[in-house]
């Protein structure tokens, strides 16, 4: 076997054992956050000396940077495919609640990296939050837009903050990768009570509460 069929024969391999560190620095993350989780221990749960690691990421920062950019990247994908899977003349507001939900089930069930994402997110040095800043507010912008529409069509309070209203909506979606699992319902089921809360509250036509 030649040295390039020895390297493409090894590749596959290499990008397993990636995979699999990525999946366990993700689990470990959700579950503990980035400053209690060490290498040591995302070595073991991957099952991989952590020398061996150090193959493949530079450092800890540069691990829970991929964990970044991939999860963003999942949720960018997943949720631009459930708005574009509406109708041409959905409501904008439907867009939205297509939005929420897509966000929701990413973080909940489809994937460990984008949930892991959403709960170290503001935790990271500041360094490597610095480089994910442009993608968070290029995902940021884009649901800016939808709560926009929504607004203009005259669908959401005409006096709503969108600022105040997305980094709080954020805050709730994000907040549910703490959710104990047997203790709520499936994804779907969570998805749906947080789409009600959220848009209910400030869709137009409905009761307004008055402050205490």
């Amino acid at each position: 076997m030649s040295p390039s069929e020895r390297r493409s024969a090894l590749e596959p391999k290499a990008m397993r054992t990636r995979q699999r560190i990525l999946e366990a620095a993700a689990e470990l993350f959700r579950d503990r956050g980035y400053s209690n989780t060490r290498l040591t221990d995302i070595a073991e749960r991957a099952g991989v000396q952590t020398g061996s690691l150090y193959y493949h990421f530079a450092s800890r920062e540069a691990l829970v940077g991929e964990i970044l950019h991939i999860g963003m990247g999942t949720a960018w994908r997943h949720v631009h495919q459930a708005v574009d899977s509406l109708a041409s003349d959905a409501a904008p507001i439907e867009r939205v609640a297509a939005a929420i939900k897509a966000h929701l089930l990413v973080v909940l069930d489809i994937s460990t990296i984008a949930s892991a994402q959403s709960r170290v997110v503001n935790e990271v040095p500041d360094d490597v939050r610095a480089a994910h800043l442009d993608e968070q507010r290029a995902y940021g912008n884009y649901w800016r837009s939808l709560l926009e529409d929504a607004q203009r069509a005259g669908e959401l309070d005409p006096g709503l903050d969108l600022y105040v209203f997305g980094v709080a909506l954020f805050g709730m979606m994000n907040a549910t990768t703490a959710l104990q699992p047997e203790r709520v319902g499936d994804a779907e089921a969570v998805a749906s009570i947080i789409v009600g809360l959220v848009l209910d509250g400030v869709r137009v036509g409905r009761p307004k509460r008055r402050a205490r």
